[in-house]
Formats: structure tokens, C-alpha cells, sequence
């Protein structure tokens, strides 16, 4: 093909350096000294670059077009996305408007932009675009069989129609009409139909984190290995069931007996062990000593086998506080928060939470203090849970505190019902009078395979306080978003006050602490 023909705009610019590597050859583009053809995606791609000033109008209404046909590797996952809005967080109600200044819904391809950055982030590697339908029709033309993976979201009924007549695995949410299909990748093992199950479950659920783990199953069963969900903790190899029939025979007979036990157990037999958010409210609702004794002797004798690491959120912590260079002692200052010697104080109380598995339960309050020494010191939250029964409980954990490298950075560790919990948290922002902050954290169950990251908002009583003007929402947003937080993945904590049953939450009694007993509210 002659290239005046085939791209004009190449051809006047064919003396430019711009043009790359290529050389020119008889009028056609290729290698040096060796004839080459015009691909028109080619010839497209690179007259991106080549193009003057008075050109380009054209070209960038197809940039995206072009860009998914042009790849130089295949679409791992094309994210299809319709108008509409996305039903996740809780955009238009009081709480979210006056904290975040989040006044109604987020568009649906504004959300799915963000969960695919945190795909990207999650799944290194991995080629992830987003499309509006039109655009991903036209791509699809020609490329279909380079895209492994096609999710559609809130489409209609048209691109569900296209979609579906491809060799990609097709992932259809956020509608009832049309049928799923997924292939299992290379090397792959799993029933897709259960897979298919266990995405539309979670996505059902209408949040943020619920429904990027949908994708990350999807993803896991026909892309490529994630690590967030990739481990499992089974007991199926005869070496494992001399060890457990050896080791924790004892253990596990007392939890056979333990009526609490058996409940829990029953209650996560019915779900995948990868689902935190299901698993640990079956958790919370059934808590047993005897099953916490097995699952330790689990963990201590390596029956799980799983290696499970802190998830990585690259941002810093606040680095100034008042005008002054935060130190390791300031932090710990803004981290014992609000606390005094009234047997109900504590040092925050939660207003907005991220994580749906951790960080939704109501009546919260959470205690900051430290050792003698002053440099470590201890985490207790207190949160009350309404049971799979219908109970109203009390729940608590008790966290050792380490300083992290960095101040305002600490490092925590515990055991939760039996199970090994090392976390990471972060001060993102807080207000000089400490009228409010926001705390970041990465965790991780490595002996079950699990980690998790969250984000909260909290203040002295868990409100946002009488005035409209009493909190800068633009500052706490971005404070969320630094830490990779959108606020459409927030949502408001019920705190109960003004509910008898509080008083009888377990708190942590500053007055009776040995640092804490003899001295005077300290002042920041």
C-alpha cells in the first residue's frame, strides 16, 4: 500500500525523528533496508505522536479505541462499563455530606475507574482497561480474542448481546438479564460455576470492597494467579490429618463438645474460607475458647499452610502536626486521642469505615494507650455485634503496639479467636484540636491466608457534632484519597448513643493503667 495513501500525516512527517526507529523505504514503512506494510492500527498509533497541531481533533475521539487495539500485550481484563448511578457507599445521607461533602451518587464508570487503579495495584502486572459500551464495541471488532476477560457493568442489553458471542471469559453484573461464562486460565484448577456463584454473591452485597473481590475471583480463575485470594487453607493431604489427628486430638475433641464451637463451624462450612467479610461474622457471632485452642494449635503445627503478607498502600504518613514535625511522641499523643479517667472514655470513637468485614459494626470505641516505658504500648477496639441469631454482643481485642520506621506509623499484632493478626496503621490526617482523623491500616492473617486493608474516620464521640461547618470536608477526603480511599467506598458507623446497654461495654479503664494513674490529662 502506498503511504500517502494509507497515512498522510506519516508521509509529511516521514523525516522527523518522531517517526521512531523505522526508516522509509521505496514509500512504504519498515525495517532498515528491508520493505515493510502499513497496519492501519500501526499507522493510527503512531500518528498520535506525528500528528501537527491542527490534526489530532480526530484522532483523540478514537484514542481509547486505538489504544486497546494497539496494545503491544493483550487486555487482560476490559471493564465495560454503562451510565447510571453506583449504588455503593452512602452518598446524599447527612453523615456522608457533612464529613466528606459527598451529596449524592458517584456515576458508575467514575466508580469503576477507581476499582480498576486498585486492580492494577492488587495484581501486578495486570493490563486492565475501562470502556464505555460504544467504545469497547468498536475495540471488540478486531481484538475480542486478545481480551481475557470482559466484565460487564450496568450495561444494556445490546452490549451484553456482542459480548457474548466472543472466545473472551464474560463476567455480566450489575443485571439480571444475560448468563456469565468464565474459562479457567492455564494451569488453573476450579469449577467456574461456583466461581460465577461466589462473584455475584459479593457483588450483590453493594460495596466498594465486596465488589472488587467479585473481580479478583473472576481474575484469579481465568487471568492469572492473585495473591490477595489465590491462598486457601484446606486439610486434605494424609500428612495433614496425621498431624492434626496427633497434635490437636485434644483440641479438637473439646471443640467438638463446645456447642458455640460447632455453631461456628457450621455456619463457615457454608462459606468460602476467602470471604472475610462472611467468615467473620460467623465468627463474632459464635466466639468460643475451644475453638480458639484448635485453630491455635492449627496455626502453631503449620496445618493451614499459607503465608499471607501485609498488603502494600504506598502513601506516608502525616508528616506535620501544628506547624511542627511530627514526632513519635506527638503521634502516640494523637492516637491516645480523647481519653480521661471517666470509666466510659476512650480515645476515638468511629464515624466512617471502609473495610465492610471489620469496620461495620455499631457502637464502636477504641482505646490507644501505652506501657510505663511510653514507647509501646496497646490497642483495645470495643465494638458490639447483632449475632446471626439476633443477640446484640460485645466483642473486644487487645493489640500490642510497636512504633513504626517512620513516625506517625505503627505496628500492631494479636490473636483473634486463635488465629495470628499483624497490622499496619498509619495516621493520614488530624485536626490540631483533634476534633477529628482519619487512620489508615494493612493487615494480615498469614497462617490463613488473608489480608485486608482499611480506612477510618473518627472523633471524640462518634458524631460529626451539631454544625454543618464543624468539619473541613474537603480536607478529610483528600486525606481518604491519599491513602487510596475514594469517599463512595465509605460508610456511616452506628454508634448507639444514648443506649443503656453501653454502659456495660467492656471498655479499657484508663485510671487503673500504670502510666495513666497518677497524672493529669495531658494537653497537645
Amino acid at each position: 500500500m502506498d503511504l500517502k495513501t494509507a497515512c498522510p500525516v506519516l508521509a509529511e512527517h516521514r523525516a522527523s525523528p518522531r517517526a521512531g526507529p523505522k526508516s522509509w523505504q521505496g514509500g512504504r514503512l519498515g525495517s532498515p533496508g528491508r520493505p515493510g506494510k502499513i497496519g492501519r492500527v500501526t499507522c493510527a498509533t503512531l500518528a498520535i505522536f506525528t500528528a501537527p497541531i491542527w490534526y489530532p481533533k480526530r484522532l483523540r475521539q478514537r484514542r481509547r479505541v486505538w489504544e486497546l487495539k494497539a496494545s503491544a500485550r493483550p487486555v487482560d481484563v476490559l471493564l465495560v462499563v454503562g451510565e447510571g448511578a453506583c449504588p455503593w457507599g452512602e452518598g446524599g445521607t447527612e453523615t456522608m455530606a457533612k464529613a466528606l461533602g459527598l451529596k449524592g451518587s458517584v456515576p458508575w464508570p467514575l466508580a469503576i475507574q477507581h476499582l480498576a487503579g486498585k486492580l492494577r495495584q492488587a495484581v501486578p502486572g495486570l493490563n486492565v482497561q475501562v470502556s464505555t459500551e460504544q467504545e469497547a464495541e468498536h475495540a471488540a471488532e478486531q481484538g475480542r480474542h486478545q481480551i481475557k476477560l470482559v466484565a460487564l457493568i450496568n450495561v444494556t442489553s445490546t452490549t451484553r448481546n456482542w459480548s457474548q458471542g466472543g472466545l473472551s471469559s464474560t463476567l455480566v453484573l450489575s443485571s439480571t438479564l444475560g448468563r456469565s461464562k468464565l474459562w479457567a486460565r492455564s494451569g488453573g484448577d476450579g469449577d467456574a460455576e461456583k466461581v460465577l456463584s461466589r462473584c455475584g454473591e459479593l457483588w450483590s452485597r453493594d460495596t466498594a470492597e465486596d465488589c472488587f473481590y467479585a473481580l479478583l475471583f473472576a481474575i484469579h480463575f481465568s487471568v492469572k494467579p492473585v495473591p490477595l485470594v489465590e491462598q486457601e487453607p484446606q486439610i486434605i493431604s494424609l500428612e495433614k490429618i496425621w498431624r492434626l489427628c496427633t497434635r490437636c486430638l485434644n483440641e479438637a475433641m473439646q471443640a467438638g463438645l463446645d456447642g458455640e464451637a460447632r455453631a461456628c463451624l457450621a455456619c463457615q462450612s457454608g462459606c468460602d474460607v476467602r470471604d472475610q467479610t462472611q467468615m467473620y461474622r460467623c465468627t463474632v457471632s459464635h466466639e468460643s475458647d475451644a475453638l480458639a485452642r484448635l485453630v491455635r494449635c492449627f496455626e502453631r503445627r503449620g496445618i493451614f499452610d499459607c503465608e499471607a503478607e501485609i498488603p502494600e498502600v504506598p502513601f506516608e504518613p502525616m508528616a506535620t502536626f501544628k506547624g511542627k514535625r511530627l514526632t513519635q511522641e506527638t503521634a502516640w499523643s494523637i492516637m491516645e486521642g480523647h481519653w480521661d479517667f471517666n470509666p466510659e472514655s476512650c480515645s476515638w470513637r468511629p464515624v466512617l469505615g471502609q473495610n465492610p468485614a471489620y469496620d461495620y459494626f455499631p457502637c464502636q470505641y477504641n482505646s490507644w494507650y501505652r506501657d510505663p516505658k511510653g514507647n509501646r504500648g496497646w490497642y483495645d477496639p470495643v465494638f458490639r455485634v447483632i449475632t446471626l441469631d439476633g443477640r446484640a454482643v460485645w466483642r473486644k481485642r487487645h493489640y500490642r503496639v510497636l512504633p513504626g520506621k517512620q513516625p506517625g506509623s505503627f505496628n500492631l499484632s494479636t490473636e483473634d479467636n486463635g488465629i495470628s493478626l499483624k497490622e499496619f496503621w498509619r495516621i493520614v490526617d488530624a485536626d490540631d484540636k483533634l476534633t477529628w482523623a482519619v487512620f489508615h491500616y494493612a493487615g494480615a492473617a498469614k497462617s490463613v491466608g488473608q489480608s485486608y486493608t482499611g480506612s477510618l474516620l473518627v472523633t471524640k464521640d462518634g458524631t460529626l457534632g451539631p454544625s454543618s461547618d464543624s468539619l473541613p470536608a474537603e480536607r478529610i477526603r483528600q486525606a481518604f484519597e491519599k491513602a487510596g480511599v475514594a469517599a463512595f467506598e465509605l460508610y456511616g458507623i452506628q454508634q448507639d448513643t444514648g443506649d443503656a446497654d453501653v454502659e456495660s461495654a467492656p471498655l479499657t479503664r484508663f485510671g487503673g493503667l500504670p502510666r495513666y494513674r497518677d497524672m493529669n490529662r495531658p494537653t497537645l
